[in-house]
């Protein structure tokens, strides 16, 4: 289970504002991205209109760009009539494809010269021209999609209820018409290959088209209850389609479908609000539901046969519309694994969904691969970048800044003890002040026991830790307590060598004695430290307490000396 995945939002700074959002009220996403640019549906005089932007991210500015935007600016102006869905190509970044109420398709290719001078004195803004023009219907295109597969094939619903797929490079005539539509077109969604197409419409059915095979549907099936907005995605390669819609009593719903029958395997009930429910398929098997309207956004994992809810995003600015990037672009550095753009207000929000890069669990949990690569680093005498001095001094030191970051943390950034205690949503049961006392324990521990009388080898166990709660709720206490310990770290650095023999003594739960060295057990609780500081920053980060300057704090240095090598 990935009951750790949590949503983090981007700095102001970092999103695009005076955005001019459509006022068309057809259902659709409004923006949509590649990975190198986003397009949002705009509010135009004079015709139909979309904006192509710079793809923001929630981890810094866009070079270049203020995150207000111009009031006038470069658009995509050529329909006649409002724009109404925008796609993306997944085989090139830089095209997009567009539908609008006049009925035509429109295909654009964005030129990175396009944002050269942007908003410096004397910038003309020049609008898009499209490349290519389909005649696609008499009515109303409502939705466009690329096959994602094929490189020239697009797909594009209209008021015709009717959906056509298109050859880009011969675009006199549909190459397939899919019919069998008893009333408007809501959604559609290609499976993963392109082979299947899966819409749903107003008329409450679900249909599975195999465009190979002729126009008719292969499978129709009644989906939701509710003549209010359904939506489709495909549920990556697992043979799946999930469904948002509502009930006949009007309840929103989840649903998943196997495809070889279209028959239910599951349908959740998810409130009574009025918003469609855009679905969006991560292929880490996690499902996003954003309501149009609401501040939240669910996700839930599939397996089995179940969608087990994982946690929530939670905003209080309502989202008008919603796209997620291709997981080609995620930024892995910072262990992104989805990436959404929520368009709310008069702004775009970048959204990153992280997994913390260790697991969230108490206890000590070490990543194998970095347990071997940086002990080596530490006992040749290496450690962060810029360190120096022996071997002892070096380890020593490392701990030491480790610890002082966390003094650094609480006179920057907490200013009460409600602060130390107030609970996270994201790790239940969690609270600065409870990752601060445990992280300290395994220091306590330690020094106490080659402070014991006696000689080598000392005798350590972990699982009789004192837990000095007051450290979690006072912020004088946990202040003097981390300073006790850099006091004993410094007391041991002259006297006690890193090759210091210990007998760790575990219970697993049958009771156990490993061999180890004050060195390994001391790099340890310093690790240990570091995993605790990335739970903080996190939930820092959930009670909207801004980390801007200590990048390094919940870094491991091992991080930090790779970081340092790439400058």
């Amino acid at each position: 289970m990935r009951s750790h995945v949590f949503g983090q939002p981007a700095k102001k700074e970092y999103n695009y504002e005076n955005v001019k959002v459509t006022n068309s009220a057809w259902d659709t996403n409004i923006i949509s991205a590649s990975g190198k640019y986003i397009s949002v549906n705009w509010n135009s005089s004079g015709g139909g209109a979309f904006a192509i932007l710079p793809l923001p991210s929630p981890f810094y500015t866009v070079p270049g760009f203020t995150h207000k935007l111009p009031d006038s600016l470069p658009l995509a102006r050529s329909h006649t009539a409002a724009v109404l869905d925008t796609d993306w190509s997944p085989h090139n970044d830089s095209v997009v494809a567009s539908g609008a109420e006049d009925g035509k398709v429109l295909i654009w290719k964005v030129e990175e010269s396009a944002f050269e001078g942007w908003g410096q004195e004397n910038w003309v803004p020049q609008d898009f021209d499209p490349v290519a023009r389909i005649d696609a219907s008499p009515r109303k295109i409502g939705q466009v999609l690329f096959h994602p597969t094929a490189t020239n094939v697009l797909a594009s619903a209209s008021g015709e209820h009717t959906v056509k797929l298109w050859d880009l490079a011969n675009t006199e005539d549909a190459r397939s018409v899919l019919v069998g539509h008893g009333d408007a077109i809501q959604s559609l969604a290609f499976n993963p290959t392109g082979t299947l197409l899966a819409t749903t419409c107003r008329d409450r059915k679900l249909r599975l088209f195999d465009p190979r095979t002729g126009g008719e549907p292969v499978r129709v099936v009644d989906g939701h209850g509710g003549i209010k907005g359904s939506r489709v995605t495909w549920m990556g390669d697992l043979d799946k389609i999930a469904t948002t819609g509502f009930s006949k009593m009007s309840d929103r719903q989840v649903a998943v479908w196997e495809t070889g029958g279209l028959g239910n395997v599951k349908t959740i009930t998810l409130d009574q609000s009025s918003g469609v429910v855009m679905p969006f398929w991560s292929d880490n098997n996690i499902l996003f539901l954003a309501g149009k309207g609401d501040g939240n956004v669910r996700y839930y994992e599939y397996e089995s046969d179940n969608l087990y809810p994982l946690m929530e995003h939670k905003s209080s600015e309502p989202q008008r519309g919603m796209c997620f990037l291709p997981r080609r672009s995620l930024n892995v550095g910072e262990c992104e694994i989805a990436r959404a753009y929520k368009v709310q207000g008069a702004s775009i929000e970048p959204i990153a969904f992280i997994v913390p890069r260790k697991p969230l669990r108490t206890g000590t949990f070490f990543l194998r691969e970095e347990l071997r690569d940086f002990e080596a680093q530490y006992l040749e005498g290496r450690g962060v970048p810029g360190a120096g001095g022996s071997k002892v001094a070096n380890l020593f030191d490392n701990s030491k800044a480790v610890l002082n970051q966390a003094i650094t943390f609480l006179d920057k950034y907490i200013s009460s003890d409600d602060q130390l205690t107030k609970p996270s949503e994201f790790i239940p049961g969690s609270t600065i002040g409870k990752h601060l006392r445990h992280a300290l324990d395994h220091f306590d521990v330690l020094m106490k026991s080659v402070s014991s009388s006696g000689s080598p080898p000392y005798r350590l166990s972990y699982d009789q830790k004192e837990r000095d709660t007051s450290i979690e709720s006072n912020l004088s206490a946990a202040k003097s307590a981390i300073s006790t310990c850099i006091k004993l770290l410094n007391e041991h650095a002259s006297s006690t060598q890193l090759d210091t023999p210990i007998i760790l003594e575990a219970v697993t739960p049958a009771q156990v004695e490993l061999k180890t060295t004050f060195g390994r057990e001391l790099w340890s609780a310093s690790m240990h430290c570091v995993h605790h500081w990335a739970m903080i920053r996190m939930i820092a980060g959930e009670h909207h307490i801004r980390l801007d300057v200590d990048k390094d704090f919940g870094y491991a240095p091992s991080t930090l000396v790779r970081y340092q090598s790439k400058i």
